[in-house]
């Protein structure tokens, strides 16, 4: 079976943390195991990812500091970390176009997938 974890990090925070040990678990249990991500932080050589591209990183970090903007928009008494998940960084054909036969989407906040995506 053929696994890609699509998570926004592979190491900051704990959803990433989470993502990349059940990444590590399953290479462990001898399953095909692919890990996708926006900021690669780890030496892995089965995380892809990390923004390389200088014009990509100007949207990186465009779009959210336009999703913070968004957000302080709106008015709420809760306090904790929102993403209105409106721009995404342009994977969607990617993922279309993979060979895994489950793709977990496990953290793709801070403007890593919009909903529309």
């Amino acid at each position: 079976m053929k696994i890609l974890i699509v998570s926004t990090s592979d190491t900051s925070g704990g959803a990433s943390r989470a993502a990349l040990r059940l990444h590590k678990a399953l290479l462990g249990n001898g399953v095909g195991s692919r890990m996708r991500v926006e900021e690669k932080k780890s030496d892995l050589v089965s995380v892809d990812g990390g923004v390389r591209k200088l014009m990509a990183k100007g949207w990186c970090v465009l779009r959210r500091n336009l999703a913070v903007a968004l957000m302080r928009l709106q008015s709420t008494p809760n306090f904790n970390t929102h993403s209105p998940s409106v721009f995404s960084s342009g994977i969607v054909d990617e993922l279309n176009a993979t060979v895994a036969e489950v793709v977990n989407l496990h953290w793709v906040c801070g403007e890593f997938l919009s909903l529309k995506t």
